[in-house]
This record gives structure tokens, sequence and C-alpha cells, in this order.
């Protein structure tokens, strides 16, 4: 892990790994769909990973999400 994600990464990526689409993030966090994808794909880099997939298990086994 390059860098710790965001809180508003970390909720978004812990939305995701509860099977939430980016539509239904972007509605329960008030923010635009586009918006979704930017902190997912800054998250990334963060992480050192290259996939959505990749990053929330990363952040499990973290601990930075359950």
């Amino acid at each position: 892990m390059n860098k710790a994600p965001t809180r508003t990464q970390l909720r978004i990526l812990q939305a995701i790994s509860i099977g939430m689409r980016d539509p239904e993030i972007a509605k329960r966090e008030d923010i635009a769909l586009a918006t979704v994808r930017t902190h997912v794909c800054a998250a990334l880099p963060r992480l050192g990973v290259h996939t959505r997939a990749h990053a929330v298990a990363e952040c499990m086994r973290a601990g930075l999400i359950e």
C-alpha cells in the first residue's frame, strides 16, 4: 500500500464490497456518478492495485473495510 485511501474513497470501496453499483453509490453519497469513478480511480494507485476488486481485497486485508 503506497498511501492510505481517503475516508471518502474507503466509504466508496466499502459500498463496492457489499455489491453496490456506481449509480447507487452516487445517490447514497449525494455525488455525481463521475465523482464516484474519480474516487475509485484515485484510490487504485494509493493501494498499489489496478482493479476495483483488488482494491477491495487489499482494503479488507488491511482491515480498512469489512
